[in-house]
């Protein structure tokens, strides 16, 4: 209960704030970032947006750190590579790819789909986020979110996915 009201309290304090004071969290043990906090438990929230109201000056933060293309390498089978790149513009927009590649030889060794659509962030603290997609294409992709954690400018971390997403140079 206590945990919950100073958390509050925090968020409150951080929504009036008039500057963005987004801050890189150091990797714990093993190289992992402690889990993110967010109210109801945390974690991935498949096809949940971030709540209403004004955009905070964090959230505005955590959008321009994000727009440019990022990389998530995927957990393949052996002899296949699989990622996402994904790029996030300033206007909410965004476009990507989610790429694998088998062993098998070319033209039936690559996969590609591409995903289109508008995106949102929502700041939970000052170095969470949350990264809500709302796609236009393909037509069976739904809506989807997950929090991120800010390790330094080039570098997010995906709980969900246990690995960093990493800024394409």
């Amino acid at each position: 209960m206590v945990r919950r009201i100073v958390l509050a309290a925090a968020l409150v304090a951080l929504a009036g704030s008039s500057t963005a004071q987004i801050v890189p969290v150091t990797p714990g043990g093993g190289g992992a970032p402690p889990a993110p906090v967010e109210p109801g438990g945390g974690g991935i929230v498949p096809g949940k947006a971030p709540g209403p109201g004004p955009e905070s000056e964090n959230d505005k933060a955590f959008k321009e750190l994000l727009t440019g293309t990022w990389r998530l390498d995927l957990q393949a089978p052996p002899g296949w590579t699989a990622w996402l790149e994904f790029t996030y513009n300033a206007d909410g927009s965004f476009s990507g790819s989610q790429i694998s590649i088998s062993g098998n030889p070319p033209p039936n060794n690559r996969s590609e789909t591409k995903y289109f659509g508008t995106y949102t962030v929502k700041a939970l603290d000052r170095s969470n986020f949350t990264l809500a997609l709302t796609y236009t294409s393909p037509a069976t992709a739904t809506a989807s979110s997950d929090i991120l954690t800010y390790i330094d400018q080039n570098t997010l971390y995906n709980p969900r996915a246990g690995r960093n997403v990493t800024r394409v140079q």
